[in-house]
């Protein structure tokens, strides 16, 4: 199952149904944009792969991370990133 979230290119494929956690998956993958900047480094690029990492945790545990609450809620921590951690 592919989900695509429409900030950032953030792109998730799920692996195959935990038949132990209804509604959960069996792993997966995530593209994005986020912390594949080159020019990006230290602390900035460590939390922008937390956050990536988070949105694959939270879609494999079923959550609905193409909601509009969770897109708005990626959104509003990757600006507070870079106001906090950016140049």
């Amino acid at each position: 199952m592919r989900i695509d979230l429409p900030c950032y290119g953030i792109s998730v494929e799920l692996g195959p149904p935990d038949p132990d956690h209804p509604g959960a998956y069996l792993g997966g993958s995530l593209l994005s944009e986020l912390s594949d900047d080159p020019e990006l480094e230290g602390a900035l690029k460590g939390a922008l792969s937390a956050v990536e990492r988070m949105i694959l945790a939270c879609a494999c545990a079923g959550i609905d991370v193409a909601s509009p609450g969770f897109v708005g809620a990626v959104e509003t921590v990757v600006d507070a990133l870079n106001n906090d951690l950016g140049d």
